[in-house]
């Protein structure tokens, strides 16, 4: 039986001593595939790896490692989620976000693919997390809850 998942070409960077490190090309690879190499890696070095699209020179974007430090400051678990997802949306799914963060874990919201069908939805990750960070391009801009709602009621009004 012919692999339906979808996979990614992706590069693997680690960042040490005030520099990028590229650790590995892989192609084709599910998600899960990206979890268990992440988990590998972090044994083998001892330290959290970036998952980038393939094309993507990281020096090019300080706002990750930015990312990274708000996130290792406010959340306690499931941090792969940012190494492998949220980098992945950015640069995929867009660079004005709502990035919202919990003390288990990460969601990302890309503003300009929101859709109508999932306010529901939309409103009730605000609600569970507790720090939220707008993404403009390449800047990070921290806002309070009342701010994500709002955000999220006007990008949705576009949607519709």
């Amino acid at each position: 039986m012919e692999n339906t998942l979808p996979t990614q070409d992706i590069c693997v960077y680690a960042f040490k001593n005030n520099k990028w490190i590229k650790r590995r090309r892989l192609d084709s690879v599910t998600v899960s595939q990206q979890y268990e190499i992440a988990d590998l890696l972090e044994k083998k070095y001892g330290s959290k790896h970036f998952f980038f699209p393939k094309e993507i020179n990281p020096e090019e974007y300080p706002l990750i490692l930015d990312m990274e430090t708000i996130l290792l400051e406010r959340t306690q678990s499931y941090r792969n989620d940012f190494y492998l997802h949220d980098i992945h949306a950015y640069f995929t799914k867009g660079k004005n976000a709502l990035w919202m963060l919990r003390n288990t874990g990460t969601d990302f919201l890309p503003l300009d693919r929101l859709e109508k069908d999932f306010e529901t939805y939309y409103r009730e990750l605000i609600g569970v997390n507790s720090s939220y960070y707008v993404i403009d391009d390449n800047k990070l801009i921290k806002i309070n809850r009342e701010k994500a709602v709002r955000l999220l009621l006007l990008h949705l009004e576009k949607a519709a």
